[in-house]
């Protein structure tokens, strides 16, 4: 039984449906997949929207979550708690943590950092809001 079940996570591993990435958070790998509009990381924690894009150096990890028709490109990060709907983008070296929203019509780019319980819906590119 048990080989059995190690056979299977071998087969899943080859096959490339498990993967690991660093997020760089100082947790080492975690459980990750490359989402299939736009190649981003994903965390397995975190949660994104089929209809959302994650441009290929962009990482949602944690506990995030990206709602549907949201950008997320650049070398953004989404992590914590944060949360992105409504369509929002989030690009450049935008960093969005904590229990953080941005949503609507708000487009976070450049160096921005967007953290504690901010609530964001409007455009921003840099400095920081907590």
């Amino acid at each position: 039984m048990l080989s059995q079940q190690l056979h299977r996570i071998a087969s899943f591993v080859c096959a490339g449906e498990v993967t690991t990435h660093d997020f760089g958070d100082g947790r080492g790998e975690v459980p990750a997949h490359r989402h299939e509009n736009g190649n981003g990381w994903v965390a397995e924690t975190a949660s994104v929207a089929d209809t959302a894009y994650i441009g290929s150096n962009a990482q949602v990890f944690e506990n995030a979550q990206v709602g549907a028709n949201c950008w997320i490109y650049g070398s953004a990060k989404l992590h914590g708690n944060s949360v992105t709907y409504g369509g929002a983008e989030v690009s450049g070296q935008a960093d969005i943590a904590g229990n953080a929203k941005v949503f609507g019509n708000a487009w976070a780019y450049g160096t921005v950092s967007i953290s504690g319980n901010a609530k964001v819906d409007y455009v921003v590119n840099k400095g920081s809001i907590t």
